[in-house]
């Protein structure tokens, strides 16, 4: 009986001190926090990184945003089929078809069914009035900044984008022979800030002059870090036939992905923020000036010996018929001259001017009137200027993989 008694405390003993050292070991133990990884945002993930990184991290986005599908586009009047999607370098490929009003659209010669499109430097912000990205903007004739804003969103962007390209390329009425497939249609867009292909505005400003002495003079305020900028401008000073501000725009595109192709057409397109017709009746003209920097603007960009004095798009659009909503994409298109001037190993540059700038001759004078064209630039990382080049005999881009640079 006192045998058991014993064991019975033994055992007792044995089990109070297991347990305590097994509180005290659990005591002791580290704890393990549970980490949250933190979400990033497309634009945090492009802080740091070059405009070569930030064009694979957009394009990866896109992809996995899986656009593919059939949708329409009011604005742009098309609907439009996204047969597929892939990763380039530096960007995105899309295979498409499209219609206008119920009618198939064809594409290149108008035979082609099916149309390659590739997206170099591709955006993914979204225009939308409640989205939590704002863009800080400057209207030059009030001389006030208001903003406009955005939401990442590459699958609603990629679609808007692609809508408008197809709206330019698609041929009405074609010869389509089904199943055809396209060689190849590139758009580029613009460096940001001051970095090769550079764009912006030079201007020439705080002068009480006459026509022909504002226009000949050098500029004095090159801008190339703003979101938008004033691309084409001539105002009136409150002194009788003198003026006192001039702006040209500038537009570098990087065209050497398109090397040894044959240039079909070429597409130049700016979204207008401002339109102001107040000398009546003036156009904007397409001209080209290769600046003395190809990543900034100089004073000495201004000057008009420097511009080629030649169109380079038969069209010279009516202030009056812009749409000047911050959204929608006003379109020119390439003369022989234009075309002529795509550097398919380099660079092509182009600019805006007031046609009475171009033509030298001088609007019609009324005190403080503006003729004015405002656009997004490349800063804006949205609605960005676009060069659309549709072009044959390309070789095959090699598909982007595991994050590699090809």
């Amino acid at each position: 009986m006192t045998n058991n008694i014993i064991k019975r405390i033994t055992i007792f003993l044995v089990i109070i001190v297991i347990a305590g050292f097994s509180l005290k070991y659990l005591q002791n133990e580290p704890q393990i926090e549970p980490q949250l990884k933190a979400v990033l945002t497309i634009e945090q993930k492009l802080v740091g990184k070059t405009r070569l990184e930030q064009s694979i991290i957009k394009s990866e986005e896109i992809v996995l945003s899986d656009p593919t599908g059939t949708y329409t586009n009011t604005r742009y009047g098309v609907t439009v089929e996204i047969q597929s999607i892939r990763q380039i370098n530096g960007g995105i490929e899309v295979m498409v078809k499209g219609w206008r009003d119920g009618k198939q659209l064809g594409f290149g010669d108008g035979s082609v069914e099916i149309e390659r499109i590739r997206v170099l430097d591709p955006d993914v912000n979204y225009p939308d009035p409640t989205g939590s990205i704002s863009k800080k903007h400057f209207n030059p004739s009030t001389e006030e900044f208001y903003f406009t804003k955005y939401r990442e969103d590459p699958f609603a962007y990629t679609r808007l984008d692609i809508a408008h390209t197809v709206n330019i390329i698609g041929i009405e009425g074609a010869n389509i022979i089904k199943g055809k497939v396209g060689n190849t249609t590139t758009t580029l867009n613009p460096a940001a800030g001051a970095n090769e292909p550079v764009d912006g505005s030079v201007i020439r400003t705080g002068d009480t002059a006459t026509f022909a002495t504002i226009r000949a003079a050098t500029g004095n305020s090159p801008q190339v870090t703003n979101t938008n900028e004033s691309i084409a401008w001539i105002r009136s000073h409150t002194t009788t036939d003198r003026f006192d501000k001039f702006s040209r725009g500038v537009f570098g595109f990087d065209t050497s992905p398109i090397g040894g192709d044959t240039i079909d057409s070429v597409t130049f397109s700016v979204v207008a923020t401002l339109a102001l017709d107040e000398m009546t009746g003036d156009a904007v003209s397409i001209d080209r000036n290769p600046p003395a920097n190809s990543n900034n603007l100089v004073n000495g960009d201004f000057d008009v010996g420097g511009w080629d004095g030649v169109l380079q798009s038969d069209t010279e659009l009516a202030i009056a018929s812009w749409t000047a909503d911050s959204t929608t994409y006003t379109d020119f298109t390439l003369n022989a001259t234009g075309e002529g001037n795509v550097d398919t190993s380099g660079l092509t540059w182009l600019g805006t001017r007031i046609t009475a700038d171009f033509d030298n001759i001088s609007p019609t004078w009324g005190s403080g009137d503006d003729a004015l064209i405002n656009a997004l630039t490349a800063d804006n990382g949205s609605l960005e200027p676009k060069l659309v080049i549709v072009h044959t005999a390309g070789a095959e881009v090699e598909e982007v993989s595991n994050n590699q640079i090809i």
